[in-house]
């Protein structure tokens, strides 16, 4: 429920491009595609669909369709991050181009196949993770013991609810007026 909460708050933010002296800039292609990000999906459900990503999985991975003669994206699509590989080349901390650091992304359809993508076709974002800068963390993670025990508490009380509770009254065996 918070998550949803906060990623309608999220979606309903509004895009502005401004120049290098802080003047939003007018008739912005950047802010045109952004508005419109790809065929499916509006400004507001790409947005939500975004922090929904960043906070369930820890990682959001966009995909950029760039045309042919143009820097500016055709389309963007969130890929799902429970299906994203990251094809790494073992060097990090050394490093200062991410091209030195990650070779490419695979997203896994199926066992046979795979897409491949290029580090300049994915735009990623990640949740920081203490143990590797490259992937990012789930904070529900940490939530993992507490989700379990409601489960667990919600599971006994429908057991007691519907199979457990009230089978019987008590009653007094005795015949006197008590």
């Amino acid at each position: 429920i918070v998550i949803d909460r906060l990623a309608v708050m999220f979606a309903n933010g509004v895009w502005v491009e401004k120049d290098k002296n802080g003047e939003p800039v007018e008739k912005s292609i950047i802010v045109d595609r952004l508005e419109n990000p790809n065929i499916f999906q509006s400004r507001n459900e790409f947005l939500f669909q975004w922090f929904i990503q960043r906070c369930v999985y820890g990682n959001v991975f966009d995909y950029t369709l760039k045309g042919m003669m143009s820097d500016i994206p055709q389309a963007i699509w969130h890929l799902p991050p429970s299906r994203m590989v990251i094809k790494r080349t073992g060097k990090i901390f050394k490093q200062t181009r991410i091209e030195d650091i990650i070779e490419g992304y695979e997203l896994i359809l199926d066992r046979e196949n795979n897409e491949k993508y290029n580090v300049d076709d994915i735009i990623q974002f990640s949740m920081p993770n203490c143990d590797d800068p490259i992937l990012g963390s789930s904070p529900l993670l940490a939530l993992r013991m507490p989700i379990s025990n409601i489960r667990a508490a919600y599971g006994f009380r429908n057991v007691v609810i519907t199979r457990k509770g009230a089978l019987g009254i008590w009653r007094n065996e005795t015949k006197d007026a008590t």
